[in-house]
C-alpha cells in the first residue's frame, strides 16, 4: 500500500488533495451501485460520454445532445445547458446530498 500511495501522491497532485486518507472509504461508497460508480466516473472524467464512446467506436458522433461538439464528462458537469452541476466538484468528491440527487436525475448513462 505504501509503494502505490507513493506513486498516487506523485501522479494525481489534484486528488490527493480531496482524497486526504486511501485507507479510508471515499465518500459515496454506501450508495446504491448505480450511484456509486457513475459518482466515480464523475470523480476521474473517465465514463461512458459520447466523447469517448466515439473514440471507442461505439458512437458515429462525440456531440452532446445540447448541441455541443463534445460531450465529454468535463462538459456535462459543468457547461452542459441541459444538465450542468450547479455545485462544484468539491460537492462531487464529498458526495452531498445536491451531488447524489443530481447524480440520481442524470438522464444519460456514464
Amino acid at each position: 500500500l505504501a509503494d502505490w500511495k507513493s506513486e498516487w501522491e506523485k501522479s494525481n497532485p489534484d486528488s490527493h488533495n480531496i482524497i486526504q486518507s486511501l485507507g479510508n472509504p471515499l465518500p459515496g461508497h454506501q450508495l446504491p451501485r448505480r450511484e456509486w460508480v457513475v459518482l466515480n466516473r464523475l470523480r476521474t472524467g473517465h465514463g461512458r460520454c459520447k466523447e469517448l464512446l466515439h473514440k471507442w467506436k461505439m458512437a458515429d458522433l462525440p456531440d452532446c445532445d445540447c448541441g455541443h461538439p463534445s460531450q465529454t464528462i468535463h462538459h456535462i458537469i459543468k457547461d452542459c445547458p441541459l444538465r450542468a452541476f450547479k455545485g462544484s466538484m468539491r460537492e462531487l468528491h464529498h458526495a452531498t446530498d445536491e451531488a447524489i440527487n443530481w447524480i440520481k436525475a442524470l438522464d444519460i448513462i456514464l
